[in-house]
């Protein structure tokens, strides 16, 4: 469909699209739900590390969301409206709030100091 011009393409292939990528995303969540739930049934001392890991993945979502209203806004050649704004500044507050937890994770839950070197070295690269 992609060879096509988009005035050619089916009009239901965005919804069948979406539909299709909405289930592979409840299939994986099912599935890493179930592992973290054995991993932690094996050894429950690995509940802080999953969380820590979840967390992160919360950041990177975030930002991401505030990466795909940039792209949007550059892709239509315009200037932010105040529901952009909007939505930039919720996703970094969501962002900086999940990374800054995650921080804590490591500090309190004493984690091995090369988790504490890579969460310390993401911080000044990316959030100083």
């Amino acid at each position: 469909a992609f060879d096509q011009p988009v005035t050619a393409r089916d009009p239901a292939l965005r919804t069948r699209m979406d539909e299709l990528g909405n289930r592979l995303l409840a299939a994986l969540d099912a599935a890493s739900d179930a592992t973290e739930s054995a991993i932690q049934d094996l050894d429950p001392a690995y509940g802080s590390l999953i969380d820590a890991r979840a967390t992160t993945w919360l950041a990177r979502t975030t930002d991401g969301r505030a990466a795909l209203v940039v792209s949007q806004i550059l892709a239509a050649d315009r200037a932010a409206t105040p529901d952009d704004w909007a939505q930039l500044n919720s996703a970094d507050a969501q962002n900086r709030t999940a990374w800054q937890l995650v921080g804590r994770m490591i500090r309190v839950n004493g984690f091995d100091g090369s988790v504490k070197e890579a969460y310390d070295r993401a911080d000044r690269l990316y959030y100083a």
